[in-house]
Protein backbone atom coordinates (compact mmCIF):
# COMPACT_ATOMS: atom_id res chain seq x y z
CA UNK A 1 0.00 0.00 0.00
CA UNK A 2 3.04 1.97 -0.38
CA UNK A 3 1.12 3.67 -3.53
CA UNK A 4 -1.24 5.33 -1.32
CA UNK A 5 -1.48 8.10 1.15
CA UNK A 6 -2.57 8.16 4.06
CA UNK A 7 -5.99 9.57 3.69
CA UNK A 8 -6.68 7.50 0.58
CA UNK A 9 -5.94 4.03 2.74
CA UNK A 10 -8.14 5.44 5.34
CA UNK A 11 -10.76 6.39 3.00
CA UNK A 12 -10.45 2.82 1.24
CA UNK A 13 -10.70 1.21 4.75
CA UNK A 14 -14.40 3.13 5.49
CA UNK A 15 -15.78 2.00 1.83
CA UNK A 16 -14.87 -1.54 3.08
CA UNK A 17 -16.26 -1.34 6.28
CA UNK A 18 -19.59 0.22 4.77
CA UNK A 19 -19.59 -2.70 2.31
CA UNK A 20 -19.47 -4.99 5.15
CA UNK A 21 -21.75 -3.55 7.43
CA UNK A 22 -24.73 -3.02 4.64
CA UNK A 23 -24.40 -6.41 3.59
CA UNK A 24 -24.66 -7.46 7.56
CA UNK A 25 -27.69 -5.77 7.34
CA UNK A 26 -29.43 -6.63 4.23
CA UNK A 27 -28.58 -10.49 4.51
CA UNK A 28 -31.69 -12.49 4.04
CA UNK A 29 -32.13 -15.96 5.80
CA UNK A 30 -33.53 -18.17 2.90
CA UNK A 31 -33.24 -21.15 0.96
CA UNK A 32 -31.71 -20.47 -2.79
CA UNK A 33 -33.12 -21.59 -5.80
CA UNK A 34 -31.75 -22.90 -8.73
CA UNK A 35 -32.63 -19.95 -11.24
CA UNK A 36 -31.13 -17.65 -8.42
CA UNK A 37 -28.31 -19.38 -8.88
CA UNK A 38 -28.49 -19.50 -12.47
CA UNK A 39 -28.83 -15.91 -12.71
CA UNK A 40 -25.70 -15.36 -10.29
CA UNK A 41 -23.60 -17.28 -12.36
CA UNK A 42 -24.50 -15.41 -15.65
CA UNK A 43 -23.97 -12.08 -14.40
CA UNK A 44 -20.88 -13.04 -12.99
CA UNK A 45 -19.86 -14.89 -16.39
CA UNK A 46 -21.00 -11.73 -18.02
CA UNK A 47 -19.48 -9.14 -15.86
CA UNK A 48 -15.96 -10.93 -15.68
CA UNK A 49 -15.93 -11.45 -19.25
CA UNK A 50 -16.47 -7.39 -20.03
CA UNK A 51 -13.92 -7.17 -16.85
CA UNK A 52 -10.82 -8.83 -19.71
CA UNK A 53 -11.97 -6.30 -22.35
CA UNK A 54 -11.53 -2.89 -20.66
CA UNK A 55 -12.36 0.42 -23.24
CA UNK A 56 -9.74 3.25 -22.41
CA UNK A 57 -11.55 6.28 -22.80
CA UNK A 58 -10.11 9.03 -24.57
CA UNK A 59 -11.05 11.35 -22.35
CA UNK A 60 -7.81 11.45 -19.39
CA UNK A 61 -6.72 8.17 -20.35
CA UNK A 62 -8.87 6.40 -17.98
CA UNK A 63 -10.06 2.89 -18.73
CA UNK A 64 -13.39 1.60 -17.94
CA UNK A 65 -15.49 -1.70 -18.41
CA UNK A 66 -18.82 -2.62 -18.94
CA UNK A 67 -19.05 -4.90 -15.99
CA UNK A 68 -21.34 -1.84 -14.36
CA UNK A 69 -24.36 -3.17 -17.03
CA UNK A 70 -24.26 -6.38 -14.91
CA UNK A 71 -23.81 -5.25 -11.60
CA UNK A 72 -26.80 -2.98 -11.79
CA UNK A 73 -28.69 -6.13 -13.32
CA UNK A 74 -27.89 -8.18 -10.21
CA UNK A 75 -28.75 -5.19 -7.83
CA UNK A 76 -32.01 -5.43 -9.22
CA UNK A 77 -32.81 -9.07 -9.65
CA UNK A 78 -30.58 -10.46 -6.77
CA UNK A 79 -31.09 -11.23 -3.65
CA UNK A 80 -28.58 -8.72 -1.16
CA UNK A 81 -26.13 -11.41 -0.25
CA UNK A 82 -25.57 -12.33 -3.99
CA UNK A 83 -24.80 -8.66 -4.63
CA UNK A 84 -22.13 -9.20 -2.30
CA UNK A 85 -21.02 -12.33 -3.86
CA UNK A 86 -21.23 -11.36 -7.77
CA UNK A 87 -18.11 -8.39 -7.78
CA UNK A 88 -16.26 -10.98 -5.81
CA UNK A 89 -16.56 -13.53 -8.88
CA UNK A 90 -16.56 -10.81 -11.22
CA UNK A 91 -13.41 -9.41 -10.84
CA UNK A 92 -11.56 -11.67 -9.01
CA UNK A 93 -9.84 -13.28 -12.05
CA UNK A 94 -8.85 -10.36 -14.13
CA UNK A 95 -6.85 -9.35 -11.11
CA UNK A 96 -5.57 -12.36 -10.49
CA UNK A 97 -4.12 -12.26 -13.66
CA UNK A 98 -2.54 -8.93 -12.86
CA UNK A 99 -1.61 -9.45 -9.03
CA UNK A 100 2.02 -8.74 -9.98
CA UNK A 101 1.45 -5.41 -10.35
CA UNK A 102 2.31 -2.70 -7.52
CA UNK A 103 -1.09 -2.06 -5.65
CA UNK A 104 -3.25 -5.18 -7.54
CA UNK A 105 -4.59 -5.98 -4.13
CA UNK A 106 -5.89 -2.75 -2.75
CA UNK A 107 -7.77 -1.79 -6.26
CA UNK A 108 -9.40 -4.96 -5.96
CA UNK A 109 -10.38 -4.45 -2.71
CA UNK A 110 -11.41 -0.93 -2.82
CA UNK A 111 -13.28 -1.70 -6.47
CA UNK A 112 -15.35 -4.31 -4.78
CA UNK A 113 -16.18 -2.55 -2.06
CA UNK A 114 -17.37 -0.02 -3.87
CA UNK A 115 -19.09 -1.95 -6.45
CA UNK A 116 -20.77 -3.58 -3.19
CA UNK A 117 -21.95 -0.69 -1.71
CA UNK A 118 -23.38 1.07 -4.98
CA UNK A 119 -25.42 -2.52 -6.10
CA UNK A 120 -26.96 -2.43 -2.73
CA UNK A 121 -27.88 1.34 -2.81
CA UNK A 122 -29.24 0.80 -5.33
CA UNK A 123 -31.28 -2.54 -4.61
CA UNK A 124 -32.27 -0.77 -1.39
CA UNK A 125 -33.77 2.12 -3.51
CA UNK A 126 -35.51 -0.80 -6.12
CA UNK A 127 -37.18 -2.44 -2.99
CA UNK A 128 -38.16 0.75 -1.59
CA UNK A 129 -40.36 1.85 -4.51
CA UNK A 130 -41.58 -1.59 -4.99
CA UNK A 131 -39.84 -2.02 -8.12
CA UNK A 132 -40.52 -5.62 -8.63
CA UNK A 133 -43.59 -5.21 -10.27
CA UNK A 134 -42.24 -2.84 -12.91
CA UNK A 135 -45.62 -3.01 -15.60
CA UNK A 136 -46.70 0.23 -14.16
CA UNK A 137 -45.27 4.34 -14.19
CA UNK A 138 -44.01 3.42 -10.60
CA UNK A 139 -41.80 0.18 -11.61
CA UNK A 140 -40.65 2.64 -14.41
CA UNK A 141 -39.53 5.67 -12.40
CA UNK A 142 -37.57 2.61 -10.23
CA UNK A 143 -35.43 1.43 -12.90
CA UNK A 144 -34.71 5.19 -13.64
CA UNK A 145 -33.93 6.22 -10.23
CA UNK A 146 -31.96 2.46 -9.82
CA UNK A 147 -29.32 3.53 -12.71
CA UNK A 148 -29.18 7.22 -11.71
CA UNK A 149 -28.59 6.29 -8.25
CA UNK A 150 -25.89 3.35 -9.39
CA UNK A 151 -23.70 5.98 -11.28
CA UNK A 152 -23.90 8.77 -9.06
CA UNK A 153 -23.12 6.69 -5.99
CA UNK A 154 -19.78 5.08 -7.78
CA UNK A 155 -19.10 8.78 -8.97
CA UNK A 156 -18.67 9.96 -5.24
CA UNK A 157 -16.91 7.13 -3.96
CA UNK A 158 -14.08 6.66 -6.91
CA UNK A 159 -14.25 10.26 -7.40
CA UNK A 160 -13.09 10.82 -3.50
CA UNK A 161 -10.04 8.22 -3.52
CA UNK A 162 -9.33 10.02 -7.34
CA UNK A 163 -9.10 13.10 -5.21
CA UNK A 164 -7.72 12.30 -2.22
CA UNK A 165 -4.97 10.12 -4.09
CA UNK A 166 -4.29 13.62 -6.54
CA UNK A 167 -4.83 16.37 -4.79
CA UNK A 168 -7.30 17.61 -7.24
CA UNK A 169 -10.42 19.03 -6.06
CA UNK A 170 -13.70 16.91 -5.42
CA UNK A 171 -15.41 17.79 -8.18
CA UNK A 172 -13.22 18.31 -10.76
CA UNK A 173 -12.08 14.48 -10.69
CA UNK A 174 -12.63 12.69 -13.87
CA UNK A 175 -15.82 10.31 -12.71
CA UNK A 176 -18.14 14.37 -12.48
CA UNK A 177 -16.67 14.96 -16.34
CA UNK A 178 -19.89 14.90 -18.34
CA UNK A 179 -18.68 12.63 -20.82
CA UNK A 180 -17.82 10.47 -18.11
CA UNK A 181 -21.23 10.95 -16.59
CA UNK A 182 -23.04 10.36 -19.53
CA UNK A 183 -21.00 6.86 -20.63
CA UNK A 184 -21.13 5.50 -17.29
CA UNK A 185 -25.53 6.32 -16.89
CA UNK A 186 -25.63 4.30 -20.41
CA UNK A 187 -24.03 1.71 -18.56
CA UNK A 188 -26.66 1.69 -15.99
CA UNK A 189 -29.57 2.27 -18.36
CA UNK A 190 -28.37 -0.75 -20.22
CA UNK A 191 -28.50 -2.80 -16.69
CA UNK A 192 -31.94 -1.87 -15.76
CA UNK A 193 -33.14 -2.72 -19.36
CA UNK A 194 -31.35 -6.30 -18.62
CA UNK A 195 -32.92 -6.08 -14.86
CA UNK A 196 -36.38 -5.39 -16.63
CA UNK A 197 -36.48 -8.20 -19.24
CA UNK A 198 -35.36 -10.39 -16.80
CA UNK A 199 -38.25 -9.51 -14.44
CA UNK A 200 -41.05 -9.80 -17.31
CA UNK A 201 -39.64 -11.33 -20.46
CA UNK A 202 -37.00 -13.77 -19.80
CA UNK A 203 -36.88 -14.83 -23.61
CA UNK A 204 -35.71 -11.65 -24.67
CA UNK A 205 -32.76 -11.80 -23.00
CA UNK A 206 -31.34 -13.90 -25.92
CA UNK A 207 -30.99 -10.74 -27.56
CA UNK A 208 -28.99 -9.25 -25.08
CA UNK A 209 -25.30 -10.77 -25.85
CA UNK A 210 -25.49 -8.85 -29.27
CA UNK A 211 -26.25 -6.03 -28.47
CA UNK A 212 -23.71 -5.75 -25.41
CA UNK A 213 -21.04 -7.11 -28.18
CA UNK A 214 -22.51 -4.00 -30.75
CA UNK A 215 -22.23 -1.18 -27.46
CA UNK A 216 -18.71 -2.24 -26.70
CA UNK A 217 -17.65 -1.96 -30.22
CA UNK A 218 -19.21 1.04 -31.08
CA UNK A 219 -17.87 2.50 -27.66
CA UNK A 220 -14.48 1.55 -28.21
CA UNK A 221 -14.78 2.31 -31.84
CA UNK A 222 -15.86 6.07 -30.84
CA UNK A 223 -12.68 6.23 -28.21
CA UNK A 224 -10.00 4.63 -31.04
CA UNK A 225 -11.65 7.41 -33.58
CA UNK A 226 -11.17 10.33 -31.04
CA UNK A 227 -7.82 8.95 -29.90
CA UNK A 228 -6.86 9.55 -33.45
CA UNK A 229 -8.47 13.19 -32.91
CA UNK A 230 -6.29 14.27 -29.62
CA UNK A 231 -2.42 15.01 -28.84
CA UNK A 232 -1.83 12.09 -26.05
CA UNK A 233 0.63 14.39 -23.83
CA UNK A 234 -1.90 17.51 -23.36
CA UNK A 235 -5.57 16.21 -24.19
CA UNK A 236 -5.64 19.14 -26.49
CA UNK A 237 -7.02 18.33 -30.38
CA UNK A 238 -4.16 17.41 -32.58
CA UNK A 239 -3.46 19.28 -35.93
CA UNK A 240 -5.15 17.09 -37.89
CA UNK A 241 -8.29 17.60 -36.07
CA UNK A 242 -7.51 21.29 -36.27
CA UNK A 243 -7.54 21.51 -39.51
CA UNK A 244 -10.40 20.03 -40.31
CA UNK A 245 -12.70 21.94 -37.84
CA UNK A 246 -11.01 25.14 -39.34
CA UNK A 247 -12.17 23.81 -42.70
CA UNK A 248 -15.55 23.33 -41.19
CA UNK A 249 -15.96 26.57 -39.73
CA UNK A 250 -14.76 28.54 -42.97
CA UNK A 251 -17.68 26.96 -45.02
CA UNK A 252 -20.04 27.98 -41.87
CA UNK A 253 -18.83 31.23 -41.28
CA UNK A 254 -18.62 32.47 -45.10
CA UNK A 255 -22.63 31.16 -45.64
CA UNK A 256 -23.34 33.22 -42.31
CA UNK A 257 -20.70 36.10 -42.82
CA UNK A 258 -19.89 36.18 -39.81
CA UNK A 259 -15.92 36.33 -39.19
CA UNK A 260 -13.35 33.68 -38.31
CA UNK A 261 -10.03 34.62 -36.03
CA UNK A 262 -6.77 31.90 -36.18
CA UNK A 263 -4.79 32.04 -33.20
CA UNK A 264 -0.96 30.49 -33.60
CA UNK A 265 0.84 30.80 -30.35
CA UNK A 266 4.65 29.45 -29.51
CA UNK A 267 6.60 29.14 -26.28
CA UNK A 268 9.68 31.35 -26.58
CA UNK A 269 12.91 29.14 -25.10
CA UNK A 270 11.09 26.15 -24.34
CA UNK A 271 14.31 24.35 -25.16
CA UNK A 272 15.81 25.43 -22.36
CA UNK A 273 13.28 23.16 -20.24
CA UNK A 274 13.91 20.45 -21.52
CA UNK A 275 17.60 20.71 -21.81
CA UNK A 276 18.24 21.77 -18.23
CA UNK A 277 15.81 20.32 -16.59
CA UNK A 278 14.49 16.98 -18.50
CA UNK A 279 11.94 15.89 -21.42
CA UNK A 280 9.35 15.25 -18.71
CA UNK A 281 9.45 18.42 -17.15
CA UNK A 282 8.79 19.94 -20.50
CA UNK A 283 5.61 17.64 -20.94
CA UNK A 284 4.57 19.20 -17.40
CA UNK A 285 5.24 22.61 -19.21
CA UNK A 286 3.09 21.79 -21.87
CA UNK A 287 0.39 20.34 -19.99
CA UNK A 288 -0.45 23.31 -18.01
CA UNK A 289 0.11 25.68 -20.48
CA UNK A 290 -2.23 23.54 -22.55
CA UNK A 291 -4.69 24.00 -19.02
CA UNK A 292 -3.97 27.89 -19.43
CA UNK A 293 -5.01 28.12 -22.87
CA UNK A 294 -8.35 25.86 -22.05
CA UNK A 295 -9.23 28.14 -19.05
CA UNK A 296 -9.10 31.64 -20.62
CA UNK A 297 -10.40 30.91 -24.38
CA UNK A 298 -13.88 31.13 -24.76
CA UNK A 299 -15.86 27.49 -24.30
CA UNK A 300 -16.75 27.16 -27.63
CA UNK A 301 -13.09 27.30 -28.94
CA UNK A 302 -11.14 25.34 -30.50
CA UNK A 303 -8.03 24.40 -29.40
CA UNK A 304 -5.05 22.31 -30.42
CA UNK A 305 -1.46 21.75 -29.91
CA UNK A 306 0.21 21.93 -33.50
CA UNK A 307 3.47 20.25 -32.56
CA UNK A 308 6.31 20.60 -30.49
CA UNK A 309 5.58 23.75 -28.21
CA UNK A 310 3.04 25.57 -31.01
CA UNK A 311 -0.10 25.74 -30.37
CA UNK A 312 -3.23 27.05 -32.22
CA UNK A 313 -6.72 28.19 -31.53
CA UNK A 314 -9.53 28.42 -33.72
CA UNK A 315 -11.92 31.17 -32.73
CA UNK A 316 -15.18 31.61 -34.50
CA UNK A 317 -16.88 35.02 -34.55
CA UNK A 318 -14.19 36.67 -32.87
CA UNK A 319 -13.12 40.10 -35.10
CA UNK A 320 -9.58 41.49 -34.79
CA UNK A 321 -10.40 43.70 -31.61
CA UNK A 322 -11.80 40.17 -29.79
CA UNK A 323 -9.11 38.17 -31.19
CA UNK A 324 -6.41 40.25 -29.88
CA UNK A 325 -7.82 40.98 -26.55
CA UNK A 326 -8.33 37.21 -26.22
CA UNK A 327 -4.43 36.56 -27.37
CA UNK A 328 -3.21 39.21 -24.73
CA UNK A 329 -4.93 37.40 -21.86
CA UNK A 330 -3.35 34.16 -23.01
CA UNK A 331 0.22 35.45 -23.29
CA UNK A 332 -0.28 37.71 -19.71
CA UNK A 333 -1.58 34.20 -18.48
CA UNK A 334 1.44 32.31 -19.31
CA UNK A 335 3.71 35.34 -18.43
CA UNK A 336 2.23 35.20 -14.76
CA UNK A 337 2.03 31.63 -14.27
CA UNK A 338 5.02 29.78 -12.54
CA UNK A 339 5.22 26.23 -13.73
CA UNK A 340 6.47 22.97 -11.38
CA UNK A 341 9.24 20.82 -13.04
CA UNK A 342 10.43 19.43 -10.25
CA UNK A 343 10.15 19.42 -6.02
CA UNK A 344 10.65 22.96 -5.27
CA UNK A 345 12.00 23.59 -8.48
CA UNK A 346 9.71 26.25 -10.61
CA UNK A 347 10.46 27.70 -14.22
CA UNK A 348 8.61 30.88 -16.09
CA UNK A 349 8.09 30.95 -19.80
CA UNK A 350 6.55 33.54 -22.21
CA UNK A 351 4.67 32.76 -25.43
CA UNK A 352 4.63 34.74 -28.43
CA UNK A 353 0.86 34.81 -30.34
CA UNK A 354 0.27 35.61 -33.80
CA UNK A 355 -3.26 36.22 -35.22
CA UNK A 356 -5.07 35.89 -38.61
CA UNK A 357 -8.24 36.31 -39.80
CA UNK A 358 -11.11 35.34 -42.32
CA UNK A 359 -11.89 36.90 -44.66
CA UNK A 360 -9.34 39.42 -44.38
CA UNK A 361 -6.14 37.18 -44.30
CA UNK A 362 -7.47 34.33 -46.63
CA UNK A 363 -10.79 32.08 -47.19
CA UNK A 364 -8.86 28.81 -47.22
CA UNK A 365 -7.12 26.03 -44.13
CA UNK A 366 -3.64 26.20 -45.84
CA UNK A 367 -3.10 30.24 -46.50
CA UNK A 368 -5.20 31.02 -42.91
CA UNK A 369 -2.54 28.73 -41.28
CA UNK A 370 0.32 30.39 -43.39
CA UNK A 371 -0.57 34.19 -42.34
CA UNK A 372 -0.79 32.99 -38.56
CA UNK A 373 2.57 31.52 -38.27
CA UNK A 374 3.97 34.06 -40.18
CA UNK A 375 2.23 36.69 -37.62
CA UNK A 376 3.58 34.71 -34.78
CA UNK A 377 7.31 34.86 -36.12
CA UNK A 378 6.48 38.41 -36.34
CA UNK A 379 5.78 37.95 -32.37
CA UNK A 380 9.30 36.15 -32.39
CA UNK A 381 11.41 38.89 -33.11
CA UNK A 382 10.24 40.47 -29.57
CA UNK A 383 9.30 37.43 -27.81
CA UNK A 384 6.19 37.79 -25.28
CA UNK A 385 4.32 39.34 -28.06
CA UNK A 386 1.31 39.37 -29.90
CA UNK A 387 1.15 39.99 -33.65
CA UNK A 388 -0.57 40.62 -36.90
CA UNK A 389 0.13 39.44 -40.56
CA UNK A 390 0.15 43.16 -41.26
CA UNK A 391 -0.36 46.43 -39.09
CA UNK A 392 -4.07 46.44 -37.55
CA UNK A 393 -5.30 49.22 -39.41
CA UNK A 394 -4.47 47.88 -42.45
CA UNK A 395 -6.82 45.00 -41.50
CA UNK A 396 -10.34 45.68 -43.49
CA UNK A 397 -13.63 43.82 -42.90
CA UNK A 398 -15.33 43.39 -46.69
CA UNK A 399 -17.70 41.00 -47.20
CA UNK A 400 -16.17 38.19 -49.55
CA UNK A 401 -18.19 37.57 -52.77
CA UNK A 402 -19.91 33.91 -53.51
CA UNK A 403 -17.19 32.30 -55.66
CA UNK A 404 -18.32 29.43 -57.72
CA UNK A 405 -15.73 26.99 -56.20
CA UNK A 406 -16.82 28.09 -52.78
CA UNK A 407 -20.53 26.87 -54.07
CA UNK A 408 -19.75 24.00 -55.84
CA UNK A 409 -16.99 22.61 -52.83
CA UNK A 410 -19.80 23.03 -50.23
CA UNK A 411 -22.79 21.96 -52.19
CA UNK A 412 -21.55 18.93 -54.33
CA UNK A 413 -24.43 17.32 -56.81
CA UNK A 414 -23.29 14.01 -57.72
CA UNK A 415 -25.82 12.82 -60.59
CA UNK A 416 -27.04 9.29 -60.48
CA UNK A 417 -25.93 7.18 -63.88
CA UNK A 418 -28.38 6.40 -66.47
CA UNK A 419 -28.13 2.99 -65.06
CA UNK A 420 -29.06 3.59 -61.91
CA UNK A 421 -31.83 6.27 -62.77
CA UNK A 422 -33.99 3.07 -62.87
CA UNK A 423 -33.08 1.95 -59.93
CA UNK A 424 -33.49 4.85 -58.09
CA UNK A 425 -37.10 5.89 -59.53
CA UNK A 426 -38.87 2.10 -58.58
CA UNK A 427 -37.15 2.60 -54.87
CA UNK A 428 -39.15 6.37 -54.73
CA UNK A 429 -42.43 5.00 -56.14
CA UNK A 430 -42.06 1.58 -54.11
CA UNK A 431 -41.79 3.84 -50.87
CA UNK A 432 -44.68 6.71 -52.13
CA UNK A 433 -46.92 3.41 -52.21
CA UNK A 434 -45.48 2.17 -48.81
CA UNK A 435 -46.47 5.52 -47.17
CA UNK A 436 -49.54 6.56 -49.01
CA UNK A 437 -50.78 2.80 -48.13
CA UNK A 438 -49.35 3.30 -43.94
CA UNK A 439 -51.27 6.61 -44.29
CA UNK A 440 -54.52 4.77 -45.20
CA UNK A 441 -54.08 1.81 -42.54
CA UNK A 442 -53.09 4.83 -39.56
CA UNK A 443 -56.88 6.54 -40.28
CA UNK A 444 -58.79 3.31 -40.71
CA UNK A 445 -57.26 1.65 -37.69
CA UNK A 446 -57.46 5.37 -35.78
CA UNK A 447 -53.85 4.43 -34.54
CA UNK A 448 -52.80 8.05 -34.54
CA UNK A 449 -52.01 8.64 -31.09
CA UNK A 450 -50.22 5.16 -30.76
CA UNK A 451 -47.78 6.33 -33.54
CA UNK A 452 -47.44 9.85 -32.50
CA UNK A 453 -45.40 8.98 -29.49
CA UNK A 454 -43.09 7.07 -31.83
CA UNK A 455 -42.86 9.98 -34.60
CA UNK A 456 -41.57 11.95 -31.80
CA UNK A 457 -38.49 9.49 -30.40
CA UNK A 458 -37.53 8.69 -34.00
CA UNK A 459 -37.22 13.02 -34.56
CA UNK A 460 -35.52 12.48 -31.04
CA UNK A 461 -33.37 9.88 -32.14
CA UNK A 462 -32.39 11.90 -35.47
CA UNK A 463 -31.74 14.91 -33.36
CA UNK A 464 -28.86 12.81 -31.19
CA UNK A 465 -26.66 11.40 -34.20
CA UNK A 466 -23.68 10.87 -33.22
CA UNK A 467 -20.71 11.81 -34.86
CA UNK A 468 -17.59 10.33 -35.36
CA UNK A 469 -13.94 10.83 -37.17
CA UNK A 470 -13.62 7.67 -39.58
CA UNK A 471 -9.74 7.40 -39.30
CA UNK A 472 -9.23 4.66 -42.12
CA UNK A 473 -11.42 6.68 -44.86
CA UNK A 474 -10.37 10.24 -43.77
CA UNK A 475 -13.89 10.97 -43.13
CA UNK A 476 -16.71 11.74 -40.77
CA UNK A 477 -19.34 8.95 -39.89
CA UNK A 478 -22.60 8.98 -38.12
CA UNK A 479 -24.67 6.84 -36.62
CA UNK A 480 -28.47 7.42 -34.92
CA UNK A 481 -30.44 4.81 -32.82
CA UNK A 482 -33.43 5.74 -35.32
CA UNK A 483 -33.08 2.52 -36.51
CA UNK A 484 -33.62 0.83 -32.48
CA UNK A 485 -37.18 3.26 -32.92
CA UNK A 486 -38.25 1.66 -35.74
CA UNK A 487 -37.65 -1.58 -35.01
CA UNK A 488 -39.44 -0.82 -31.88
CA UNK A 489 -42.55 -0.09 -33.81
CA UNK A 490 -42.50 -3.21 -36.10
CA UNK A 491 -43.94 -6.23 -33.30
CA UNK A 492 -46.80 -3.56 -32.53
CA UNK A 493 -50.36 -3.73 -34.32
CA UNK A 494 -52.11 -1.39 -36.49
CA UNK A 495 -48.25 -0.03 -36.26
CA UNK A 496 -46.93 1.85 -40.03
CA UNK A 497 -43.69 1.41 -39.55
CA UNK A 498 -42.89 3.13 -42.22
CA UNK A 499 -44.14 6.59 -41.53
CA UNK A 500 -41.82 6.51 -38.02
CA UNK A 501 -38.66 6.09 -40.55
CA UNK A 502 -40.21 8.53 -42.61
CA UNK A 503 -40.56 11.25 -40.03
CA UNK A 504 -36.62 10.71 -39.04
CA UNK A 505 -35.86 10.92 -42.91
CA UNK A 506 -37.47 13.62 -43.28
CA UNK A 507 -35.39 15.94 -40.35
CA UNK A 508 -32.49 13.97 -41.67
CA UNK A 509 -32.81 15.81 -45.59
CA UNK A 510 -33.70 18.84 -44.00
CA UNK A 511 -30.91 19.29 -41.73
CA UNK A 512 -28.13 18.21 -43.58
CA UNK A 513 -29.48 17.24 -47.67
CA UNK A 514 -30.87 20.26 -49.13
CA UNK A 515 -27.28 20.90 -51.11
CA UNK A 516 -27.31 17.19 -52.12
CA UNK A 517 -29.17 17.60 -54.93
CA UNK A 518 -33.10 16.51 -55.68
CA UNK A 519 -32.57 12.70 -56.66
CA UNK A 520 -30.20 12.10 -53.63
CA UNK A 521 -32.90 14.10 -51.36
CA UNK A 522 -35.71 11.41 -52.20
CA UNK A 523 -33.74 8.37 -52.57
CA UNK A 524 -32.67 9.43 -48.34
CA UNK A 525 -36.62 9.89 -48.04
CA UNK A 526 -37.50 6.38 -49.69
CA UNK A 527 -34.85 4.22 -49.03
CA UNK A 528 -35.83 4.04 -44.92
CA UNK A 529 -39.64 3.89 -45.35
CA UNK A 530 -39.08 1.18 -47.94
CA UNK A 531 -37.06 -0.70 -45.49
CA UNK A 532 -39.33 -0.03 -42.58
CA UNK A 533 -42.11 -1.80 -44.96
CA UNK A 534 -39.56 -5.03 -45.81
CA UNK A 535 -38.92 -5.14 -41.89
CA UNK A 536 -42.99 -5.76 -41.39
CA UNK A 537 -43.42 -8.08 -43.62
CA UNK A 538 -40.83 -10.21 -42.98
CA UNK A 539 -42.14 -10.23 -38.89
CA UNK A 540 -45.75 -10.70 -40.65
CA UNK A 541 -44.96 -13.56 -42.05
CA UNK A 542 -42.72 -15.25 -39.39
CA UNK A 543 -44.16 -14.41 -36.21
CA UNK A 544 -46.03 -17.08 -34.42
CA UNK A 545 -50.40 -17.18 -35.31
CA UNK A 546 -51.14 -16.91 -31.51
CA UNK A 547 -48.79 -14.15 -30.87
CA UNK A 548 -46.68 -16.30 -27.55
CA UNK A 549 -43.43 -15.46 -26.77
CA UNK A 550 -40.99 -18.32 -27.76
CA UNK A 551 -37.99 -18.43 -29.74
CA UNK A 552 -39.49 -18.51 -33.08
CA UNK A 553 -41.10 -15.04 -31.61
CA UNK A 554 -37.32 -13.98 -31.47
CA UNK A 555 -35.98 -15.82 -34.62
CA UNK A 556 -39.17 -13.20 -36.43
CA UNK A 557 -37.77 -10.36 -34.87
CA UNK A 558 -34.52 -10.79 -35.71
CA UNK A 559 -35.14 -11.76 -39.27
CA UNK A 560 -36.93 -8.50 -39.34
CA UNK A 561 -33.99 -6.54 -37.93
CA UNK A 562 -31.55 -8.12 -40.70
Amino acid sequence: MQRYNLTTRIWIGMVLAASVAITILRLQPHGVTGPELAALASLALGAAIASAFPIRSASGGAVYHLTGIFFVAGALILRPAFCTLLPILALTPDTWRGRHRPGAMVRWTFNIAQTVVAMHVTGMWFDWMGGGQIGDPRGLVALLGASLLFTFAQAVLVGAIISLQSGIPFLRSDTFALPALLGDGLIAVCGTLIAGLWLSMPMLLLLALPLLVIAHRLTRDAHLAHFAQVDSKTGLHNSRHFESALEEELAHSHRVRRPVAVMFADLDHFKRVNDEHGHAAGDRVLREVASILTEVLRKGDTIARFGGEEFVALLPGADPEEATYLAERVRAAVEAAEFEVASGTSVRCTISVGLAFAPQNGTEVAELLRQADMAMYRAKQMRNAVAHPEPISRLQTPIAPVRRADVQSTGTQVRPSWAARPVLWTVVLGAAAVIVASIATTWSAGSWSLLLPFLALAVAAELLTVRIQDTGREETISFSFTIAVTMAAVPLENMPTPLVSLAAALLQVALFGRRRGLERGLFNLANPALAAAAADGVYSMLRPADGALSAWYLVASDWSCS
